[in-house]
Protein backbone atom coordinates (compact mmCIF):
# COMPACT_ATOMS: atom_id res chain seq x y z
CA UNK A 1 0.00 0.00 0.00
CA UNK A 2 1.47 4.22 -0.98
CA UNK A 3 2.26 5.72 2.18
CA UNK A 4 0.10 8.87 1.96
CA UNK A 5 2.75 11.70 2.46
CA UNK A 6 0.01 13.91 5.04
CA UNK A 7 -1.23 10.97 6.99
CA UNK A 8 2.84 10.25 7.68
CA UNK A 9 2.95 13.99 8.47
CA UNK A 10 -0.37 13.76 11.09
CA UNK A 11 1.43 10.70 12.40
CA UNK A 12 4.62 12.28 13.24
CA UNK A 13 3.12 15.29 14.95
CA UNK A 14 1.08 13.26 17.04
CA UNK A 15 4.19 11.12 17.84
CA UNK A 16 6.05 14.18 18.54
CA UNK A 17 3.04 15.90 20.79
CA UNK A 18 2.83 12.76 22.75
CA UNK A 19 6.17 12.52 23.09
CA UNK A 20 6.48 16.30 24.75
CA UNK A 21 4.09 14.87 27.31
CA UNK A 22 6.42 11.57 28.37
CA UNK A 23 3.94 9.91 26.08
CA UNK A 24 0.91 10.55 28.99
CA UNK A 25 -2.26 11.10 27.07
CA UNK A 26 -4.07 12.06 30.17
CA UNK A 27 -1.74 14.88 30.85
CA UNK A 28 -1.96 16.04 27.50
CA UNK A 29 -5.82 16.43 27.55
CA UNK A 30 -5.81 17.59 30.94
CA UNK A 31 -3.04 20.44 29.81
CA UNK A 32 -5.61 20.62 26.40
CA UNK A 33 -8.48 21.47 28.58
CA UNK A 34 -6.55 23.86 30.59
CA UNK A 35 -5.86 26.05 28.02
CA UNK A 36 -9.45 25.70 26.40
CA UNK A 37 -10.02 27.29 30.29
CA UNK A 38 -7.65 29.99 30.41
CA UNK A 39 -7.86 31.05 26.50
CA UNK A 40 -11.39 33.30 27.68
CA UNK A 41 -13.67 31.78 24.75
CA UNK A 42 -16.95 30.25 25.79
CA UNK A 43 -16.14 26.41 26.47
CA UNK A 44 -19.39 24.12 25.83
CA UNK A 45 -20.51 21.04 27.81
CA UNK A 46 -22.52 18.95 26.45
CA UNK A 47 -24.61 16.84 28.97
CA UNK A 48 -26.46 13.79 28.74
CA UNK A 49 -29.04 13.36 26.36
CA UNK A 50 -32.13 12.26 27.17
CA UNK A 51 -34.18 9.92 24.72
CA UNK A 52 -36.44 12.48 23.79
CA UNK A 53 -33.65 14.93 22.62
CA UNK A 54 -32.24 11.95 21.08
CA UNK A 55 -35.14 11.42 18.66
CA UNK A 56 -34.98 14.96 17.53
CA UNK A 57 -38.42 14.98 17.14
CA UNK A 58 -39.57 12.20 15.37
CA UNK A 59 -41.25 10.38 17.89
CA UNK A 60 -43.99 8.24 17.09
CA UNK A 61 -47.42 8.31 19.00
CA UNK A 62 -47.94 4.85 20.96
CA UNK A 63 -50.59 3.29 19.67
CA UNK A 64 -53.40 2.34 21.63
Amino acid sequence: MKEDPIVAEVRKNRESILESYNWDVMAMMKDSMKKQWECGRKVVRFGVKTSQQDAGGRRLPLAR
